[in-house]
């Protein structure tokens, strides 16, 4: 087969979402492979505006990253309570017109802040519990192309311990985060790496949920990753404590269903989320993002890649990759490497793929590359299983 060497992996968290009708088209500069790692190490998380506590080591593992507001005498049923901007606060009918988002009166020790008022989110009744399961808090304020809080409750991010960002990632068990190797081939043994999850909104000080901080205790890189051909582009983060899954206050977290070996994406639309920039060199942006992307059959995907510059005799490696996208404006990006492609089946997401790379970015008829899951799950269960006799949580 012949090497991808013209194929870019994702360096910076970057998604086209907005329409491409009001904006002129950006057209990113290509990276060969050997400088995947020079464009994101100087972005750090959280912006200054963000108040953060400090990581706890060894004894605790993670830590809440907001000041909670103290909820004690909150009416039963209420949660998520805090000191936020009003226009974060819209009581919205949502769950059949219950509202989800309701102004409260603080308890006697609470005083918020000049310009803050006190919010209480509602719980809906019939919430679902298990991997894959989405319910998002529809209470915020959101512009197009944006994600509300807990849309995309496995989505993760991957730190080094002084917040500089590495990739994306994706929560596959209380213990376990997948990502691609791409991104942490250097960290082997995860000594300076955390995850981030739970994260929304980058730049608020106060918003519905809080964030964790997790550290990590190792990484393993599939044996066979091949950093030229991103050929075996998948790595198993182990998160040095057990995550909080569905429980307070950390309702807004969960894992993602890993997929059954013989079940098949092909034809369906799928979403992949992230904070990405505007354009190649733009601004991260603050909060959260989605795009929907179809998935293509091998055939189909090759058919398409083979008229681009990779030209005739490019064959794809079906066996490592999955494509999506090919819809002008609508791609993962520069950076994204690690975050998920998710498609639900019967009401459960299930990850289909894992950012990899592409050529350029939103292009009409040029699919994306995402990391073939399916193909992986043996290798993610017993590597799981030899290092931590945990197995990853699947239905």
């Amino acid at each position: 087969m012949e090497p991808l060497t013209t194929f870019s992996p994702v360096n910076s968290s970057d998604f086209l979402t907005r329409s491409f009708s009001h904006y002129p088209t950006v057209i990113l500069p290509q990276y060969e492979f050997e400088t995947f790692d020079k464009n994101s190490d100087d972005v750090s998380f959280p912006s200054p505006n963000k108040v953060t506590t400090k990581i706890v080591n060894n004894g605790g593992g993670y830590s809440p990253s907001h000041e909670s507001s103290n909820i004690h005498g909150v009416s039963e049923g209420l949660t998520g309570c805090d000191c936020i901007p009003l226009s974060h606060c819209n009581a919205k009918p949502t769950y059949g017109g219950i509202t989800t988002r309701i102004v409260t009166k603080p308890p006697p020790e609470t005083i918020c802040a000049y310009g803050l008022i006190y919010c209480c989110a509602v719980i809906p009744t019939h919430s679902k519990t298990g991997c894959g399961v989405s319910s998002p808090y529809t209470g915020v304020t959101i512009s197009e192309g944006q994600a509300y809080p807990g849309q995309y409750p496995w989505s993760a991010i991957v730190l080094t311990n002084s917040n500089h960002y590495v990739g994306g990632g994706v929560l596959i068990s209380s213990n376990h985060i997948l990502t691609v190797a791409h991104r942490v081939v250097k960290y082997e043994h995860g000594e300076n790496l955390k995850v981030r999850l739970g994260e929304w909104d980058l730049s608020e000080r106060h918003e519905p949920f809080e964030y964790l901080d997790v550290h990590v205790s190792k990484v393993v890189n599939h044996p066979h990753f091949d950093p030229h051909s991103l050929k075996n582009d998948i790595s198993i983060i182990t998160l040095a404590t057990t995550v909080p899954i569905l429980t307070k206050p950390y309702t807004h977290v969960n894992t993602i269903c890993l997929p059954p070996p013989s079940m098949i994406f092909y034809g369906s639309r799928c979403k992949t989320a992230g904070w990405g920039k505007d354009q190649f060199h733009g601004n991260y942006q603050t909060i959260i993002k989605e795009v929907e992307v179809p998935v293509l059959s091998s055939y189909d995907c090759q058919s398409k890649l083979r008229k681009t510059k990779l030209g005739n005799s490019f064959t794809l490696d079906s066996d490592s990759f999955i494509c999506a996208g090919g819809e002008a404006g609508k791609d993962a990006c520069t950076g994204d490497g690690g975050n998920a492609l998710a498609c639900m089946i019967n009401g459960k997401y299930y990850l289909t793929g894992l950012t990899a790379g592409g050529i350029e970015c939103g292009n009409e008829n040029v699919p994306g590359l995402y990391v073939n899951v399916v193909n992986y799950i043996g290798w993610i269960h017993v590597t799981i299983k030899e290092s931590e006799h945990i197995d990853p949580r699947t239905r």
